[in-house]
């Protein structure tokens, strides 16, 4: 227990004095620690005097009393405060808890409420028993609004994120079904060839910025999304190569359940650091790799200060920063930031780890939440943003710390209030797009007008574009679509949906019952071993004996197959028809 006899323990007589000193009325001040202890408990436990105490309190002491009683169970956390009030605390110690152990700097006014919590500790909190009885006479602190802004687009550009997210998705599974979409098995990371090829399909934020030298400033969305795929539950890699099961991606419901779906899939199973995407910090390969903290609880802390965050409103990413320390979100990047260094590793290092949490937060916004269609974002480019919160040495050669500085401010979208559960329904555009289409010779379909962004999403993995409104479905993709879990019915209530007539064309139709007829064409049993014998007889002989016959198959005049898991039981067979087989090094 923490109660008012426990802490005094860990304080002398002097510091028992200095708090009755403290009172803005006198009090006679006993000699014995248990009496000096009890004189002080029972003043402070007294109405009437602590109605004196408040009134003697400026307006920053009692904000600092409100929220150590109501807000932080007995501590005053200055980080805090200053996060919700812009106001210096009381404490004259920069982002740390209250403490009182230097008594020239301490604030006496709130002296007699804050005890320290342990012997050799720096920390102070208000005892329990005295707490319960602050509660229902100290006035609740005022609620911290968050303040939404107006963004002006000759000063950032903006991004409106959700209306990409389909076509973008689109472009990497199609990449991911020509089996183009390879990371590396052993850092998880795609190529710079791969990031090139995609950031040019992509809505990169710093498409246009030709004033970046910085190769990752341009693929910002396409390293998103590979990371973010890799973490699927649909997605399985196989020596670095990403391949999909469409059975189990159900890409057949809504698209912002799919996202959904993707998200929750990346916050919970990816082992992948963002912080590693900071370049300019270094030390994190080596003695600092065992300091950082949990990737999980940091990804959770942003969610969470994001679902407090206003749904399609500007906030600037300050103020978020701020929401995030008031809602007891704020997080350490790693238990150790000394083992981390900016430039020089001896005059480079860094002392605390504030910072780090910003520019690890702005890498999260940027490159999966914004790929996600979670948050829009407003922005300029990194080497104009100006920003002084990494005001370290080493720091001053650099133009910017990180691509992801020119951050400026993020805005909940609709489907990222849907996606966090901030809301409970959703209707994307395409669930009522259906834009009417003629079907035509040649296995063509024609829309009567351009189609929307996604619809073409949708025929992409079935047709061949031809023009803006005319398509042609194509054998080859829908077949693919068959071999990895899909099925017709999709392309087909698709094309119902919208022509206006009862049947398809007699072309379309013989189309799609061939390819159903034929889905199971061919079927991989198993693998086998090919094996070459020295001669025909030799090969007619172990092919045709008793044994070995019922596996074994010859091919050709001089060779057989087995099944891949038979190689020992062969071997043990042509032993008995006095054949060697040379084991292959």
């Amino acid at each position: 227990m923490d109660n008012f006899q426990d802490l005094i323990e860990h304080s002398t007589v002097d510091d028992l004095k200095f708090r009755i000193k403290s009172l803005p009325f006198s009090c006679a001040i006993p000699s014995r620690k248990a009496e000096i202890a009890s004189t002080l408990l029972n003043v402070l436990m007294n109405l009437d005097n602590l109605q004196s105490i408040w009134n003697h309190l400026s307006e920053v002491q009692k904000l600092a009393l409100q929220e150590a009683v109501h807000n932080q169970v007995g501590y005053m956390d200055g980080f805090v405060f200053w996060s919700k009030y812009q106001k210096e605390p009381p404490s004259r110690e920069d982002w740390s808890l209250y403490r009182i152990q230097d008594k020239a700097n301490t604030d006496k006014a709130l002296a007699p409420f804050f005890y320290p919590d342990c012997r050799y500790g720096s920390s102070v909190r208000i005892p329990n028993d005295l707490l319960a009885f602050l509660k229902p006479h100290v006035p609740l602190p005022p609620h911290f609004s968050l303040p939404t802004a107006i963004v002006d687009g000759e000063e950032a550009e903006t991004l409106e994120t959700p209306q990409y997210t389909e076509a973008e998705l689109n472009i990497l599974i199609n990449t991911i079904k020509d089996k183009k979409l390879k990371v590396s098995p052993k850092t998880g990371q795609p190529s710079k060839a791969l990031l090139n090829q995609l950031c040019n399909r992509l809505n990169e934020p710093y498409q246009n910025a030709s004033s970046l030298d910085d190769e990752s400033a341009n693929s910002i969305k396409a390293f998103g999304w590979i990371q973010i795929l890799r973490a699927a539950l649909w997605i399985k890699e196989i020596n670095g190569e990403l391949q999909i099961n469409l059975k189990k991606a159900s890409l057949h419901q809504r698209h912002c359940d799919v996202i959904k779906q993707l998200f929750w899939d990346w916050k919970d199973r990816s082992k992948f650091d963002e912080f590693s995407r900071i370049n300019q910090i270094k030390g994190q390969k080596g003695k600092g790799q065992k300091y950082f903290t949990n990737v999980l609880s940091r990804r959770n802390a942003c969610i969470e200060t994001l679902r407090a965050c206003p749904p399609e409103q500007w906030v600037s990413f300050d103020d978020y920063l701020r929401l995030m320390a008031v809602e007891r979100q704020f997080f350490n990047v790693t238990s150790e930031p000394y083992s981390l260094y900016i430039g020089d590793s001896t005059y480079g290092r860094i002392h605390d780890d504030i910072f780090l949490t910003n520019v690890y937060t702005r890498c999260l916004m940027m490159e999966y939440f914004a790929t996600l269609g979670i948050v829009d974002i407003a922005y300029v480019t990194p080497d104009n943003a100006q920003d002084n919160y990494y005001d370290r040495w080493g720091q001053y050669d650099l133009d910017y710390l990180s691509v992801y500085d020119g951050l400026k401010h993020i805005r909940l979208t609709k489907l990222g209030a849907y996606v966090l559960g901030v809301i409970d329904t959703y209707t994307d555009v395409s669930d009522s797009t259906k834009t009417s289409i003629v079907l035509l010779p040649k296995n063509r379909v024609q829309f009567m007008q351009l189609p929307a962004t996604s619809e073409r999403v949708f025929l992409t993995n079935y047709a061949d574009e031809v023009n803006d409104q005319v398509w042609q479905l194509c054998t080859s993709k829908l077949l693919s679509h068959i071999e990895n879990g899909g099925d017709l019915e999709e392309i087909q209530s698709f094309l119902s949906e919208r022509d206006e007539q009862p049947y398809f064309p007699t072309q379309i139709e013989h189309l799609f019952k061939t390819l159903e007829n034929n889905k199971n064409a061919v079927r991989l049993e198993g693998r086998f071993l090919l094996l070459k014998c020295d001669t025909e007889s030799i090969a007619k002989n172990i092919a045709s004996a008793p044994k070995i016959q019922k596996w074994c198959q010859r091919v050709g005049k001089d060779q057989l197959i087995i099944p891949e898991g038979k190689e020992s039981l062969f071997r043990q067979l042509v032993h008995e028809l006095a054949y060697a087989m040379p084991i292959q090094s």
